[in-house]
């Protein structure tokens, strides 16, 4: 039975089973291995820009949500000193359709802001 070698003629880098390279084919391989290197730092610059975007993406997300729910929060203030004051008034029924038109809208943007699930 034929013997096929020994395991340090096997091993990467040995000269006996690799043909040296070229001039051409070394010139190459170090382009494919700056190609590489810049491949891999482009995806390392790219994944971290993406992580600073959502950063940011999500903190102005939160801040528009906190002022959104300010904002809420002022005019139900704002409708029910309104209510108050005229249910103190004698000519008020008009006023109070439209300050329940307003409440009930408030209350219903209240309500999706808050029931909207966080992703």
């Amino acid at each position: 039975m034929p013997q096929h070698g020994t395991a340090s003629q096997n091993q990467p880098g040995n000269q006996q089973d690799e043909p040296a390279l070229t001039g051409l084919e070394r010139e190459l391989l170090g382009y494919v291995e700056r190609l590489t290197q810049a491949c891999e730092t482009s995806a390392t610059q790219c994944n971290a820009l993406e992580q600073r975007s959502t950063a940011m993406i999500e903190t102005r997300q939160k801040a528009l949500e906190d002022g959104v729910r300010l904002l809420i929060a002022s005019q139900t203030s704002l409708v029910a000193a309104l209510i108050d004051f005229v249910e103190a008034s004698q000519d008020s029924a008009t006023v109070r359709r439209h300050l329940a038109v307003s409440r009930q809208a408030l209350t219903s943007a209240g309500q999706l802001l808050n029931d909207r699930p966080v992703e």
